[in-house]
């Protein structure tokens, strides 16, 4: 009797631990990314905010620090732009905007900004939005057709998808840099000496570490403008779904 009652015990307990390890656990994790735009008397910094899901067994949840020093990092399964920011400097003064981008695109922030004739565009082919100075709004027709025209003779200026460099210098005064993680940005705005350091790795198949960007201005203490914790998280599977809404707002 006692030995069917440890043998009924130990399956019990056996198909408990089975269940346990098995069901499903929710996690999201974030990646941030971003670039900056300068002339003598101004900058903007466009930063975006990408959320990754992923719904594994418990099992694997908890061993998927073994498989990260292993290489094999778990494959996302859902991708959304949670934010987009830009952030604009005139010397002393610094701006947190909200450009009014949609956002919840279903494969991250696909909106990239780039300078083009005179303006500043986001663009999602063929969605396009010019920038006013504080946000983003609509382009006018001959702005649109200007841009088209552009985009499909390939004779726009390096933007976001630069596959070569992620730079360039002195188009109509302004300059580009696309953030890498580490590096330093030196920047001279309404002749104010100033440096931009970002910290990250912008890549969204590796172990994140959380994002910050840094001002630093000469005799001041660095000044933290941006932070982005893209550290991954168990969240509940409402929350999970909450993060990933069909489509995207227009």
């Amino acid at each position: 009797m006692a030995k069917k009652l440890f043998v009924c015990i130990l399956v019990a307990g056996a198909a408990l631990l089975a269940f346990t390890l098995t069901r499903p656990v929710y996690a999201l994790q974030g990646f941030g990314n971003g670039e900056v735009y300068w002339n003598n008397d101004e900058a903007l910094v466009y930063l975006t905010d990408d959320v990754l899901g992923a719904h594994m067994s418990l099992f694997r949840y908890a061993a998927e620090p073994f498989f990260l020093n292993l290489g094999q990092a778990r494959t996302r399964d859902d991708l959304a732009c949670a934010r987009t920011v830009v952030i604009r400097i005139t010397g002393n003064d610094l701006q947190v905007l909200d450009p009014g981008l949609p956002t919840y695109f279903r494969h991250g922030c696909e909106i990239g900004m780039r300078y083009f004739s005179g303006h500043f565009y986001a663009a999602s082919w063929p969605k396009l939005w010019v920038w006013d100075g504080t946000r983003f709004e609509r382009p006018t027709p001959e702005q649109y057709g200007a841009y088209a025209t552009a985009f499909d003779a390939r004779s726009l200026p390096p933007g976001p998808d630069a596959e070569i460099t992620g730079k360039f210098d002195n188009i109509d005064g302004w300059s580009w840099r696309s953030f890498t993680k580490g590096q330093r940005y030196d920047l001279t705005v309404n002749g104010q000496p100033m440096t931009l350091i970002f910290t990250g790795l912008p890549s969204p198949n590796t172990p994140q570490p959380p994002y910050s960007l840094d001002l630093i201005r000469p005799g001041q203490s660095p000044q933290r403008i941006w932070y982005f914790d893209g550290r991954p998280h168990r969240v509940t599977k409402t929350e999970y779904y909450a993060a990933f809404p069909q489509g995207y707002d227009e």
